[in-house]
């Protein structure tokens, strides 16, 4: 079980613990409002000794008040000497008696006359009989034990303790065959936040949640299907369209290349097959940017992941730099504080994005700029870095934006930004890896990678 279904099954025990004591409470104050409030409900015993306070004297006479509480109740009352004999009597039945024997007395001790209830009270040397209507009230004659009443105290306490446990038992037994479903349910959503297919029984009182989430299941699972079906009729696309575009752009670079090297052609033609050739070459990068874009989005291509010092990565890219002419006029340094510092890579794709960084710089600042690689020493545990800085021109505030929305096409269709910098985000995001650029136009830019540590 884990901690949410636990947290529920608390709650839902200190609720029904508290909706149980204050259903009790309330049970009570109704019964005690109903007694107090009730025709009947003034003590017998105080309106009897009232009447016999009453009576006790020559006068023998009730007041107006009793008198009218006696109508009202439909009550009786006889006055009785020692001999037995009714002396006195305000509405009594027909059937009752003008004359008591010690056996009649007798009877009158079982709280009963004539099925009538009865309460007695002595006033003076006479005897006040208090009758109420039959089944009005209901006399029991309750006979307890000493012991028992002198541990009512803790009797009340266990009883108390044992209802307790009691509710807490069945509260844990109902909350069980409810908690069940709703830790299902709580899965469930957990499961569609991450876009994984569920089916959940559709029974019970969470029956009608199940089939929306069955439903919106069924729902995720059409739409990302239909995504994949997306995403491979575009990347087999990419893939056909550039497969297409390389024969006959290497026919191009074969002629272009002749044209350069025949020597009964003008300046002026081995002029324009250079710029052919340039521009093939740009367009068969652009073609190898577009298919590596296209992978790295739908995660085509499988990682070949090993422990790289960064160290290592920088110094190759920037070797890479100097011997590859990239840097045309430009310059670069390279700054190693912490060699120790590795992760685990795809070696050849992590040091073409850092590639990529140098080049990206050299080639948005045509007048030259300094490039600076540099493998800092942190003091993250988690993390290492490598940086990639220069003091060039920048990168306009809405291209940063646009790389940072993940847009690739949008960001190949604007020409002056290309797929450098797109293709770079890809790779660190496929490590895992998070990528913050700095740039401030006029000021140049610093990109700094960060990668779990290995």
């Amino acid at each position: 079980m884990n901690n949410k279904s636990m947290k529920i099954i608390v709650r839902y025990i200190i609720r029904i613990i508290f909706i149980v004591f204050i259903v009790l409470a309330i049970n009570y104050s109704l019964f005690l409002f109903i007694i107090r409030y009730s025709p009947m409900a003034k003590e017998p015993t105080t309106t009897v000794k009232i009447i016999a306070e009453e009576l006790n004297g020559d006068n023998k006479q009730l007041t107006d008040k009793t008198t009218k509480v006696i109508q009202k109740n439909n009550l009786w009352v006889q006055l009785v000497n020692a001999s037995g004999y009714v002396i006195y009597s305000y509405n009594e039945p027909d059937d009752i008696y003008n004359y008591y024997s010690i056996n009649d007395i007798a009877k009158l001790s079982k709280s009963y006359l004539n099925d009538y209830p009865v309460y007695l009270w002595e006033s003076g040397r006479n005897l006040v009989i208090l009758g109420y209507p039959k089944n009005t009230i209901s006399k029991y004659n309750w006979f307890i034990p000493t012991n028992v009443i002198n541990n009512l105290p803790l009797t009340l306490v266990v009883i108390m303790l044992m209802n307790l446990i009691i509710t807490i038992i069945l509260s844990i037994i109902l909350s069980r065959k409810l908690t069940k479903p709703l830790g299902n349910i709580i899965k469930a959503i957990s499961s569609l936040k991450e876009e994984q297919e569920v089916k959940l029984k559709e029974k019970g009182i969470f029956k009608d949640l199940a089939e929306n989430i069955n439903e919106t299941s069924e729902i995720i699972r059409d739409k990302n299907h239909k995504i994949k079906l997306r995403d491979t009729a575009v990347s087999n696309w990419l893939t056909g369209i550039s497969h297409d575009i390389r024969t006959p752009l290497s026919m191009i670079l074969g002629y272009s290349a002749l044209m350069e090297g025949d020597a009964t052609l003008s300046e002026e033609v081995h002029s324009q097959a250079r710029i052919i050739t340039e521009n093939a070459v740009r367009l068969s990068d652009l073609i190898t940017d577009l298919n590596l874009a296209s992978s790295l989005q739908y995660q085509l291509i499988p990682l070949n992941l090993s422990l790289v010092k960064l160290s290592s990565i920088a110094r190759k890219a920037v070797a890479k730099g100097v011997n590859s002419g990239i840097l045309k006029n430009s310059s670069i340094d390279l700054i190693i504080q912490d060699e120790s510092a590795s992760a685990l890579l795809d070696e050849a794709l992590f040091l073409r994005a850092i590639i990529n960084l140098i080049a990206n710089s050299a080639k948005h600042n045509k007048q030259g700029c300094n490039i600076t690689v540099t493998v800092p020493n942190t003091n993250e545990y988690d993390y290492v870095s490598i940086i990639v800085s220069d003091n060039g021109s920048g990168i306009p505030k809405d291209k940063i934006e646009r790389i940072n929305g993940y847009d690739y096409f949008n960001a190949w269709i604007n020409k002056s930004n290309g797929l450098g910098l797109v293709i770079v985000k890809s790779i660190i995001e496929t490590h895992h890896g998070q990528m913050v650029i700095e740039s401030e136009k006029g000021k140049g830019t610093t990109i700094v990678i960060r990668i779990p540590a290995g």
